[in-house]
């Protein structure tokens, strides 16, 4: 009968960056491929720590490496609909859903491939659920070209 190890994460070698005026939560970028308008990253939440509101253009693939991913997506009246995602968890969606994520008691480490459209990837929405910044697959592009530099 074969036994399985349980898997471990290891993801101090990453050269983490931290989102600006988002503390404790970091991005790795792993790939951009401009034809396809699509980005292959790391994303790393500190426990209590979460990303802004936002929506991705296209579709998105998520992979929870460590930890938990929690999903948050409005409802109204300052309600969400929360859901929680543990370490092994395979999820995907179609795009132009508004939501914040974190990561759970431990904090979480979760491998995103985003495709966008038209160039965009995804949209930072203000607290009225408007765009106010498209993030583009150049933004990604030129990010990872600044990485691959610094290596």
């Amino acid at each position: 009968m074969a036994t399985t190890t349980p898997f471990a994460f290891e993801g101090r070698e990453i050269a983490w960056r931290q989102f600006r005026a988002l503390e404790g939560v970091y991005y790795h970028i792993l790939g951009v491929d401009v034809a396809a308008g699509t980005v292959d990253w790391l994303m790393k939440f500190e426990p209590g720590r979460a990303c802004v509101m936002h929506r991705h253009t296209g579709p998105c693939k998520t992979f929870v490496l460590e930890g938990e991913h929690h999903v948050f997506e409005p409802l109204g009246d300052g309600q969400f609909r929360h859901v929680a995602r543990k370490a092994g968890t395979w999820a995907t969606s179609a795009g132009d859903n508004v939501h914040y994520e974190s990561g759970g008691e431990r904090g979480g480490v979760i491998y995103l491939c985003m495709t966008g459209r038209e160039g965009i990837v995804y949209d930072i929405l203000n607290d009225a659920l408007q765009s106010e910044r498209a993030i583009s697959v150049q933004d990604f592009k030129r990010g990872w070209d600044k990485a691959v530099a610094g290596r």
